[in-house]
């Protein structure tokens, strides 16, 4: 393992055990060329997305690979049934989510999510919602954004252009904006994986998008 690479492990499983969302007993970790890799059990599908943040966090990761399993203790099962009623109250209760366009199928506790929202955002809320529920196993969403704004892509991109400028967390002047049928592609370079996740945010707010693709690469 090279010593960049060596730091990055022994970053990443510090952050892990200052955590305290995450088992971090229960945790490896493995890097190559700045590529984290985590595997073995956790016991909630938060936990499985908290430890994926936190190696996120550390400085100098390129990308992470999440092959942590988790494992529901026998006090947290649910049905598939409870689990799906307790998605759509929670889609439901959400203002920001249009309950009546969302979908739920639940098979083994794992939980999928359908439908059609008008703005890509409104895909992300309900994804991070439904995650939470107790006996979720993981989430796999295949919700559609049908915008009802349909700006040209000149305006979308300039738009997603000037709220990068005002954005504190990104330098806009590393990052490139393509705008192609409703898709917002963003290259170039950032700092750190918190810079990327900022500049992917920025677009994801934009009027008419329907899908952002995160070509940024990290680069220090």
């Amino acid at each position: 393992m090279a010593d960049d690479d060596e730091k990055i492990q022994l970053d990443v499983v510090s952050e892990l055990g200052w955590d305290t969302r995450v088992p971090s007993k229960d945790v490896g970790v493995t890097v190559r060329d700045g590529v984290v890799n985590l595997y073995g059990e956790v016991y909630s599908h938060p936990e499985r997305r908290a430890a994926e943040k936190a190696a996120y966090r550390v400085s100098g990761v390129r990308s992470v690979t999440n092959d942590l399993r988790v494992r529901l203790p026998i006090e947290l099962s649910r049905t598939d049934s409870d689990i799906a009623a307790a998605a759509l109250h929670a889609i439901e209760w959400d203002t920001w989510i249009p309950s009546e366009s969302i979908h739920v199928t639940v098979s083994d506790g794992w939980l999928e999510l359908t439908g059609v929202v008008d703005w890509y955002w409104q895909s992300v809320e309900a994804d991070q919602v439904v995650g939470h529920i107790r006996g979720v196993r993981g989430v796999t969403s295949h919700i559609t954004v049908h915008p009802r704004v349909a700006p040209s892509a000149t305006q979308t991109k300039n738009a997603i252009e000037a709220a990068l400028v005002r954005d504190a967390q990104t330098d806009a002047a590393r990052v490139t904006v393509e705008v192609h049928d409703h898709t917002v592609v963003l290259k170039g370079s950032v700092r750190s994986w918190a810079e990327r996740v900022a500049a992917e945010n920025t677009a994801t707010s934009a009027p008419g998008v329907a899908e952002v693709d995160n070509r940024l690469d990290i680069s220090l």
